[in-house]
């Protein structure tokens, strides 16, 4: 092959994979940016930070989580742990790696993104959604902080990406490894640990042949579910003495979801609730549980039906409009911390409680119009994701099925205490959804389809624009 000849091949690539590629680099250009904005490692760290990068420090040192001589310390599963610990062991011990393997990870779920649209939909929707991401604030921030929301969103894109390649091809090995990967992603976080029982329903209706072989599918999935937590679980009770996934199994219940039903309930400050609850609890070191001395939660929620559901729901709203532009003021300001830009801090009408939403915590014009711009995102993406949902409904495809009892679930078990990290578990579906909106607004736009021809026909699959 001549000089001229590779060239015009290469030229050829170029030109038919530069809309493929552009997505990739808005992302890591603006996660380069984002990276050298941020003024110390210690902003870096936030939540559950600290509690990470002591147990994946000391994995990395001794293959161990627990110091030498001393019991494990803190409520965090170990999976992330676990994966931060070989980057630091592989690459050394530098942030720089970690927001490294961050974007890595980003990147693969964008490419899984992309793989589901276009199975489901097409190569556009496909690419329309690798634009969208590549703007996510969850992705972009979170890469850039020792949390474990980036690989917790891979992992369940990954499970998704996998199991709809077996709704469309009937693949059993894709349905198992979609069944492990869901596994683990408990030993990154349990969020997915009761989603196995709706799901296990619902597959039940999605695999095609006779019943035997609808049991024998389901039967496999949730062995090969419960295998990686088994497990970690086993693992726990050798070296640590206890069986179960956390070490504080109701921590999030106990110390942020009651505090807020005591607070709604006798109309007082959370943080005096917060006091209320410390003195009514009681914690087993040996069974690693907390309780309340004198009643069960269970009992409070049931004498508290209303106030409790209302709180419950509130977190919920948190979880779905809360901006991630209040954990990008503590990435960008050493004296910050999470929390202290909170919507539910504010008063007036709505639109003036918006306005000092975005604004408190900073004076950079530029946060202001970031925080806007989230805004404007949020309302786009849920606009075009609920079109679509009414479109895949109309058109009885029963992949609306998944898609709306994924977002019901990864949305509703953030009620203990919502925030916009918790959003990164389903935002890629919204993504999804509002692609394929966007692709039909746009085909309808430009003449090349009629919307009642869209709802009539068989397949999400329709061509390009």
């Amino acid at each position: 092959m001549d000089l001229m000849m590779f060239r015009s091949k290469l030229i050829k690539i170029v030109q038919k994979k530069w809309k493929f590629s552009i997505p990739f680099f808005i992302f890591l250009s603006l996660a380069a940016l984002l990276y050298f904005s941020v003024p110390s490692d210690s902003c870096r760290l936030d939540h559950d930070a600290n509690g990470y990068k002591l147990l994946a420090v000391n994995f990395a040192k001794t293959w161990g989580f627990a110091e030498s001589g001393k019991p494990l310390t803190g409520g965090h599963t170990l999976g992330y742990p676990f994966v931060l610990g070989l980057v630091f062991k592989l690459f050394g011990f530098s942030y720089s790696n970690i927001v490294i393997f961050h974007i890595i990870l980003c990147f693969l779920s964008m490419f899984l993104i992309y793989l589901i649209c276009s199975r489901f939909f097409n190569k556009m929707v496909g690419l329309i959604a690798l634009y969208i991401t590549s703007v996510s604030s969850l992705f972009l921030v979170y890469s850039q902080a020792v949390m474990s929301e980036v690989i917790l969103a891979f992992c369940l894109i990954f499970f998704v990406e996998r199991l709809t390649y077996f709704f469309i091809k009937q693949n059993f090995s894709a349905l198992i490894v979609s069944a492990l990967i869901l596994g683990f992603s408990i030993i990154i976080k349990p969020v997915a640990i009761f989603f196995i029982w709706p799901l296990s329903i619902l597959l039940f209706f999605f695999v095609f042949g006779s019943y035997k072989k609808r049991f024998l599918h389901v039967l496999s999935v949730l062995l090969f579910f419960w295998t990686p937590v088994l497990f970690y679980m086993g693992f726990n009770k050798i070296n640590y003495g206890y069986f179960r996934i956390d070490p504080l199994v109701n921590a999030s219940l106990f110390y942020y979801f009651l505090p807020r039903l005591i607070a709604k309930r006798d109309n007082i400050p959370v943080d005096v609730a917060k006091k209320t609850v410390n003195k009514l609890l009681s914690y087993n070191k040996d069974l690693g549980e907390a309780s309340l001395k004198k009643e069960s939660l269970m009992l409070i929620v049931l004498k508290n039906p209303l106030d409790s559901a209302y709180v419950w729901f509130q977190n919920v709203s948190k979880s779905f409009f809360g901006l991630v532009l209040s954990f990008l003021k503590v990435l960008l300001d050493p004296k910050l911390r999470g929390g202290y830009c909170s919507f539910f801090k504010t008063n007036g009408s709505i639109f003036e409680r918006v306005k000092k939403y975005v604004t408190m915590g900073t004076d950079s014009k530029l946060l202001y119009a970031i925080g806007f711009l989230e805004i404007l995102y949020l309302l786009f993406t849920y606009v075009l994701s609920a079109f679509a949902l009414v479109v895949l409904f109309l058109r009885r495809e029963k992949i609306i099925h998944f898609f709306t009892l994924y977002i019901m679930y990864f949305s509703m078990i953030t009620g203990h205490d919502g925030c916009a990290r918790f959003r990164i578990m389903f935002e890629f579906v919204i993504i999804i959804l509002a692609s394929y909106g966007l692709f039909i607004f746009l085909a309808v736009l430009n003449k090349k389809i009629k919307l009642k021809n869209i709802i009539k026909k068989q397949s999400a699959n329709f061509g390009k624009i």
